[in-house]
């Protein structure tokens, strides 16, 4: 699919010349910048109602440039008033999104660009209507604000799935045309994007860094297919494939699915339960009822604590994990995120109380005695035992994967950040992931030094083919 300026480009050069030539100074500047010109057919926004667009395309495929238009062309051909920009940091919302080669400054016409105001996160366009930017890395920032227009960039990246939960909650001013959201995003494997996919309102837009070749450079273009055309980074990076975990993932989603235990939770209690909406008090009657109905030897709560809460931090992992009298693990709650100090603590503790724990693990690389400390203050006679990563992530987590795919952990509901975290690692990653590393500490501590040397999953069948007499 070629745009008409690719057409016009390709054309016979005496063809190309005519239609040039016809144009006087003012059109021909126009038609530079016109979004309709420029475009492909696989870039125009879809026709009839939706809700919203999902973009999941390859690298390259022309993805922000394709939101900033999309948003230019709503705000001044449909009148849309009051939008929301949401990147995964604030930096990304400047440099990509509004200032960017393909931002909301460098497309469309030049008098129909919007003015940005950095001191107070705004842009107003010539007609009155206002963009408010946002952090996906702050998601609380989007309580309250409310539009008729969304743009997300990226938005796998995104660490939650509770910004696009308080994005959905914003989009609640009337339009004729309904409030919409436009998304664009590299694919990767996350469970919420699969449900927005699946949602009947959404209009899904696939495409491959290819779809672009002609605004790229060809030679390095050519440098990554010979490199990833067929592997599975190509299928996702290049390709715009979703997979359901990353390629080198030691986590499945298929595996945690498969041993996913919901029925340890009452009817009642699960749907808000299973959906991540549960506030304190709903945890504390859930608690009583997991504990009532299981017979656990053990549970822990672990930390593995952030350096910092500002807003490029990592999120603090906090999970609790039990273990049953045949050794297998029970993930009973993740209450990770963005924290202060004193903030982890408590929330650690609360967890402690809750589910009857018999001791806090939390890791000290980042603070040393300080977390120690930190827990003490919010409790001074907790159990709390220190561990340090000496050893490589991979290494560490390895033994608790294989525990999870011999069948031998459980989750009792969907907890949606913590399992794309687990699909979504692979070793070699740059990135830290908090949940992952709390669960690992919680896993390593409740299977004790037998988990250093893990059968393989036959011998681990076979084994219990005989105790069971079969």
């Amino acid at each position: 699919m070629r745009s008409l300026a690719e057409e016009l480009a390709l054309a016979d050069p005496d063809v190309r010349a005519r239609v040039l030539d016809g144009l006087d100074p003012e059109t021909l500047r126009h038609l530079l910048t016109d979004w309709h010109f420029l475009r492909r057919p696989d870039q125009a926004l879809p026709k009839g109602p939706w809700r919203t667009v999902l973009v999941m395309a390859g690298r390259g495929w022309g993805k922000s440039r394709f939101g900033a238009e999309s948003i230019n062309e709503l705000v001044a051909e449909h009148d849309y008033r009051r939008v929301g920009l949401i990147g995964r940091t604030a930096a990304d919302v400047r440099d990509v999104m509004v200032h960017g080669p393909s931002g909301l400054l460098n497309a469309g016409p030049p008098e129909y660009r919007p003015k940005h105001y950095p001191s107070k996160r705004l842009l107003r366009w010539p007609n009155g209507a206002e963009a408010l930017t946002f952090s996906a890395d702050k998601p609380d920032q989007l309580r309250g604000p409310q539009y008729d227009l969304v743009w997300g960039d990226e938005v796998a990246t995104w660490r939650s799935r509770d910004v696009w939960d308080q994005i959905s909650f914003g989009l609640r001013i009337p339009h004729p045309m309904g409030a919409r959201a436009i998304l664009t995003t590299t694919p990767r494997p996350k469970q919420w994007l699969r449900a927005i996919m699946q949602d009947p309102g959404t209009v899904t837009i696939r495409g491959r860094t290819l779809d672009n070749a002609a605004n790229l450079d060809s030679e390095q273009v050519r440098k990554l297919l010979l490199r990833y055309q067929g592997t599975t980074i190509g299928r996702q990076e290049l390709e715009g494939e979703l997979f359901d975990e990353a390629p080198g993932a030691r986590w499945k989603r298929s595996t945690l699915e498969e041993h996913r235990r919901l029925d340890v939770i009452s009817m009642r209690l699960r749907e808000r339960w299973v959906l991540g909406q549960a506030d304190d008090a709903l945890r504390d009657e859930t608690a009583a009822a997991v504990l009532s109905s299981m017979r656990l030897q053990r549970i822990v709560v672990a930390v593995d604590p952030a350096v910092s809460s500002e807003e490029d931090s990592d999120e603090t992992g906090i999970v609790v994990m039990g273990v049953d009298h045949e050794r297998h693990l029970w993930l009973l709650d993740d209450v990770s995120g963005r924290f202060t100090p004193n903030v982890w603590a408590t929330t650690a503790v609360a967890s402690f109380r809750r589910w009857k724990a018999d001791r806090i693990v939390a890791e000290k690389n980042q603070g040393g005695a300080m977390v120690e400390s930190t827990i003490r203050q919010a409790d001074r006679d907790v159990p709390i035992t220190l561990v340090s990563a000496s050893r490589g992530k991979e290494v560490r987590a390895d033994p608790i994967a294989a525990v999870y795919e011999q069948g031998r952990a459980h989750h009792i509901r969907v907890f949606s950040d913590l399992e794309d975290q687990l699909c979504g690692w692979e070793p070699g990653d740059s990135d830290s992931p908090d949940r992952l590393d709390a669960l690992v500490w919680a896993g390593t501590e409740l299977l004790g030094s037998e988990q250093l040397v893990v059968p393989s999953p036959t011998l681990y069948q076979d084994s219990w083919r005989d105790l069971d007499g079969r």
